[in-house]
């Protein structure tokens, strides 16, 4: 709970790759704050398709899906994206 109400503090850390999101995550949750992160749903719910690529991580999740222009990229999004909107969701 946040000090000054009796309604919880939502924060949502939102930025470009490499930003720090996941760190400072780890950082709430190492203080003893709940913490959801979605990067770490994906990659969970991602688990065989990226070990049967030998991936691993968020930066596995983008290696996986590759670039647009690749073939296998439309079909893996449309793997990826359902992943990502039910942690989305969630909130």
């Amino acid at each position: 709970m946040w000090p000054h109400s009796n309604k919880p503090l939502r924060l949502a850390l939102i930025g470009m790759s490499g930003a720090g999101k996941s760190y400072w995550t780890a950082r709430i949750a190492a203080a003893g704050y709940p913490a959801i992160s979605c990067d770490a749903q994906i990659e969970s719910r991602m688990k065989s398709e990226l070990d049967d690529g030998g991936y691993s991580g968020i930066n596995g999740v983008a290696a996986w899906m590759g670039w647009p222009h690749l073939p296998t990229y439309a079909d893996r999004e449309a793997a990826y994206l359902p992943r990502k909107l039910r942690c989305s969701t969630r909130f």
